[in-house]
């Protein structure tokens, strides 16, 4: 969900004005290569697989040590591991809005 937001923002940040550009390299190749919005939900996509990926197999990889602490130990570290994803995307999202507002109104 903190990622569609990031992903909204950009959007109606890359619509607004021709001054706003993405700075980041990856999530900018793939708007050169798809377009605005399907090259960001390409991304995003992948964004969000990724950290998937990463977490449960970091939990699997250490599910012996992980099993030591018992479930609910195992839930509280995936939920902070997903919890810094978030909060990233949340960041990067109110830097979004920002830079909207500042465009929008200057």
């Amino acid at each position: 969900m903190t990622k569609g937001v990031d992903l909204t923002t950009t959007v109606i940040g890359l619509r607004l004005s021709p001054v706003v550009s993405e700075r980041n390299p990856l999530a900018a190749a793939m708007i050169a290569q798809y377009g605005v919005v399907p090259g960001l939900v390409v991304g995003s996509v992948l964004t969000v697989a990724a950290m998937i990926v990463l977490i449960e197999g970091g939990f699997r990889i250490g599910s012996p040590s992980v099993q030591e602490l018992g479930g609910s130990a195992a839930t509280t570290g995936r939920g902070l591991c997903y919890a810094v994803g978030c909060s990233c995307n949340l960041v990067i999202a109110s830097y979004n809005a920002a830079v909207v507002v500042r465009v929008a109104f200057s």
